[in-house]
């Protein structure tokens, strides 16, 4: 699905905007190769806020509205729409838009009365779900060949763990387990640039790519092995593997990812501890690799475990689902624990088989009626978790549209 307002060649000067991780990075490169005289302005800083992809509307207010003179063509790519703070955003895009031609591209989920209102503020276009397909959708919307960006488009799958790359892979018959390596070590590129200053500059990087992208893969591939791989690990059921030893804590995603490579399995478990308060934290993943051709009930199934866990813990958890983050634990030794509750549960909730022991006729009835309680208890509660997410869901999704209705009504006014 595309939003589209087509768009005639200028000789203005360009910019190119977009997300500091290898999705964005990636296709930032990409469509470089056509808008071969851009600027590109992917800035991260630690310490300067503004630099962040979810403050675009005071990046937008501070340093790029400095960076981009007027009358400038400005390509956003991947930053979707705050939905903390949806009208601040739109706003911001407003009055940065007014005297510049902007094109803000995306394909995280979003609403179609937002895709309307940005539409009326830049040409704006929705390419998705699947990072893959978004970039070489947008190389052909800018006048490029898509399949002269291939690899580039597999590079922004996985960077954004979408399924889709690794069907495409398989139907190939490439070899996925490179493209991880490659996909690993172009995180340690981008770890290294962030590293060098602050806030990092990654225009020398993307250049680099959109230039001479078989170096970047050499050199991607060469660097991937700083990531470590977790060696105290025990593979719980078939399915998960537990990391009891802490986690790297530049690494903690990736090498979890790298156990669950080694062990064969679906997801993992393990511990990493926060630099700022010195406390302890839970993580999980899901190795996307392998789940890409696994029934989407295997990961229901996950979700609905981690639920458990977190009802039967009493905390909160961040992050994206399918690599959430559950943090406050004091030490340790009891995260570690908890990380180990939560694998069984997580393997648990997947069926194993069995040694079937016979019992007394006697006994059947009743096995069956406790049986049978159990499971009733157990679909109530899974069905209370989904009627208050989805009850969530939908406050959120009110709160967007009285936003943007205020925001329109500002307009008119």
């Amino acid at each position: 699905m595309s939003w589209a307002i087509s768009s005639t060649p200028t000789q203005n000067p360009k910019y190119i905007i977009a997300h500091t991780d290898l999705d964005g990075i990636a296709r930032a490169a990409a469509a470089k190769r056509i808008w071969r005289d851009a600027r590109i302005l992917i800035r991260y800083s630690r310490t300067q806020p503004s630099t962040m992809p979810n403050t675009l509307a005071e990046a937008l207010r501070t340093w790029i509205s400095q960076a981009v003179p007027t009358g400038s063509e400005v390509l956003f790519i991947d930053i979707p729409v705050d939905v903390t703070k949806p009208s601040e955003y739109v706003e911001a895009l407003r009055i940065f838009c007014h005297d510049r031609k902007c094109i803000w591209t995306d394909h995280h989920e979003t609403d179609a009365p937002f895709l309307k209102t940005l539409s009326e503020i830049s040409t704006a276009l929705w390419f998705g779900p699947s990072a893959y397909e978004y970039t070489l959708a947008l190389v052909q919307w800018l006048g490029g060949d898509p399949r002269e960006v291939e690899n580039y488009a597999i590079l922004t799958g996985f960077g954004d763990r979408d399924p889709h790359v690794i069907r495409v892979l398989r139907s190939r018959s490439e070899d996925i387990s490179r493209w991880q390596k490659i996909s690993d070590g172009m995180d340690v590129l981008i770890r290294q640039r962030s590293s060098s200053s602050d806030p990092a500059d990654y225009e020398p990087l993307v250049s680099w790519m959109a230039d001479n992208l078989t170096s970047v893969l050499a050199e991607a591939e060469r660097l991937a092995d700083q990531i470590p791989t977790p060696r105290d690990i025990v593979t719980i059921g078939t399915r998960v593997v537990l990391v009891r030893e802490q986690l790297n804590p530049m690494w903690g995603p990736k090498s979890l990812e790298r156990a669950a490579l080694r062990a064969g399995t679906l997801y993992a478990v393990g511990v990493s501890q926060n630099p700022r308060d010195r406390t302890y934290a839970v993580r999980a993943i899901t190795y996307w690799v392998a789940l890409a051709e696994q029934p989407d009930a295997i990961e229901v199934g996950r979700l609905q475990a981690f639920q458990r866990f977190l009802q039967e813990e009493g905390r909160r958890a961040f992050g994206p689902p399918a690599a959430p983050v559950v943090p406050g634990y004091a030490t340790f030794d009891e995260a570690l624990r908890a990380a180990e509750r939560l694998a069984n549960i997580i393997a648990q909730s997947f069926y194993e088989p069995q040694t079937t022991t016979l019992i007394n006729d006697r006994y059947v009835a009743r096995a069956i009626a406790t049986d049978f309680a159990n499971i009733m208890q157990k679909l109530t509660e899974i069905l209370e978790t989904q009627k208050r997410m989805y009850e969530e869901y939908l406050e959120l999704k009110r709160r967007q549209v009285e936003l943007l209705e205020r925001t329109q009504r500002h307009e008119y006014d």
